[in-house]
């Protein structure tokens, strides 16, 4: 477990500058990057904030894109601890991420909402 991270390894990444000139179009260097679900933020934050445990983060995307190492890096840095006292001895769970969305880790995201994985399990 890494528990201190030294300057150096900090002076390697870059700055949020530099990560949005690398990723936005060359055609449109003036706008930044668009980022969908912003609006409801706030209305997620209401309806967690009298269970925590209802927050959650799992990955979703397409076949070879990374969605298991996303997974694996969750696991590692980003543990929920209302979950994680929820899920308590849970293999799959015990670290308070969830392994992929509930309409499945690499099904289009259209289904959301109407499809469900696994119709037993409590997310």
């Amino acid at each position: 477990n890494i528990t201190e991270i030294d300057a150096n390894y900090w002076s390697s990444v870059p700055s949020w500058d530099v990560i949005l000139n690398g990723i936005q179009s060359p055609l449109s260097t003036t706008q930044p990057p668009i980022i969908h679900g912003l609006e409801t933020c706030e209305l997620f934050q209401q309806y967690t904030s009298a269970n925590p445990s209802n927050r959650r983060i799992a990955p979703a995307g397409l076949f070879n894109t990374g969605t298991n190492y996303l997974s694996v890096l969750l696991d590692y840095n980003c543990q929920n601890p209302h979950r994680v006292a929820k899920f308590h001895g849970n293999a799959k769970r015990g670290h308070g991420n969830e392994w992929e969305v509930p309409w499945g880790k690499h099904t289009p995201p259209h289904f959301r909402g109407s499809y469900s994985k696994n119709s037993k399990a409590e997310y």
